[in-house]
């Protein structure tokens, strides 16, 4: 007889065939209550619990201050990191076998999870990361107005009660702008429209990826809710220096009552390396237009000769927080537009 064992609430947690044999016998077979039978069917692949704890999955990315010529980084010393340690499957996730081997395999360059069974790899790659930079500005708004940008403070761990960009992991499915409006109107409660990208960010010391758009909102959507699961609240800041500065709280109201970017409690590097970031740029247009430079526009911030593409490459020290000051640097900073590129 073929019996297929399920176990585990909510969902098959393990699985396995075993053949019995029976002997004849006045007491019926008991099995718990937990086990399914179902007799003559070989089971699937089985779907294993990880025994091993996961790596974290904070959101993380460094801090710099750069200009349109030079890239200029914290100062603190960054030794070089490795990837980040994974747990090891006790399982087999293709047949179930136990005892999965960390060797490289032929042909390859990489040491990974080799099953001793089937000889299945297990590969693990970068989680990507999508957000938006939502800003009152763009698209007809004023140089004021392109300083004023929306945060939410976080309902979750990790750095749960801290100030973040709209941001979260990309979902099988869709498209990296798609999954950036979800992690908007998730967090947010708001419908945004997506811009352009503004930054991408590696960091390999945590195995992530981080792609950031510029957005604004949708005319005629969902407006910013006072909370959602997700966020204890969101609010509009303003974005006055690329240097930042360390006031602290939360700001409420409108218009010039808007208080600055709260930079020292910003729940990840990445979303204070955005922020100067973006602080520069719209600095940097508002400097044009007001100069009266040719292909600046004033009532579209920010301008297309002012604006930049970024990419880097953060740094993390081992062991730090995930917005700890001096511990975390961007390096490999390129960028394009912004009246050139490097």
């Amino acid at each position: 007889m073929h019996l297929l064992l399920r176990t585990g609430s909510g969902g098959a947690r393990a699985a396995s065939l075993v053949r019995m044999r029976c002997a004849a016998s006045p007491a019926p077979l008991r099995l718990p209550a937990a086990l399914v039978v179902v007799p003559g069917r070989r089971p699937p692949p089985p779907t294993l619990r990880w025994l091993a704890r996961s790596s974290s999955s904070s959101s993380s990315s460094g801090t710099t201050t750069t200009s349109t010529t030079t890239t200029t980084t914290t100062t603190a010393a960054i030794p070089s990191t490795s990837p980040p340690s994974s747990p090891t499957p006790n399982f087999c996730r293709h047949c179930g076998a136990a005892g999965m081997q960390t060797r490289v395999p032929e042909g390859d360059t990489h040491a990974r999870e080799v099953c001793p069974a089937c000889g299945v790899v297990e590969y693990r790659n970068p989680r990507m990361v999508v957000g938006v930079i939502v800003a009152r500005g763009f698209g007809g708004g004023s140089a004021s107005r392109a300083r004023e940008v929306l945060l939410c403070r976080r309902a979750i761990e990790p750095a749960r009660g801290r100030w973040t960009l709209p941001a979260g992991y990309l979902e099988v499915g869709e498209s990296t702008a798609q999954g950036a409006q979800r992690e908007a109107l998730e967090e947010t409660g708001a419908d945004v429209e997506v811009l352009r990208p503004f930054a991408h960010f590696d960091v390999p010391a945590i195995g992530q990826a981080y792609l950031l758009f510029l957005a604004r909102l949708q005319a005629g959507g969902r407006p910013p809710a006072a909370s959602t699961p997700e966020s204890l609240e969101s609010r509009w800041f303003r974005v006055d220096s690329a240097g930042g500065g360390e006031s602290g709280g939360g700001g409420g109201g409108g218009g010039d009552a808007l208080e600055e970017v709260p930079w020292s409690e910003l729940a990840f590097s990445s979303v204070s390396t955005a922020l100067r970031l973006y602080a520069e740029d719209v600095a940097a247009a508002a400097a044009a237009a007001e100069s009266g430079e040719e292909g600046a526009d004033a009532d579209a911030f920010p301008s297309a000769r002012r604006y930049r593409q970024h990419h880097g490459v953060i740094e993390r020290q081992p062991g730090a927080g995930p917005n700890q000051a001096g511990t975390y640097r961007l390096v490999d900073h390129t960028w394009s537009g912004g009246g050139g590129g490097r």
